[in-house]
């Protein structure tokens, strides 16, 4: 019995592991997109 409740712990982990570093990658990713917007506006107005 505790053998199965283990495996699922860990299957449940992974999965949460795996979400955060979507959420994570998400997140680097619309960082990114703002970030460069900025610079091209910043380097617009220095034009």
């Amino acid at each position: 019995m505790s053998q199965t409740i283990t495996r699922l712990f860990s299957e449940q982990q992974r999965r949460i592991s795996g979400l955060f570093i979507l959420f994570h990658a998400e997140a680097d990713h619309q960082w990114g997109k703002t970030n460069y917007v900025t610079l091209s506006v910043q380097n617009c107005t220095l034009k």
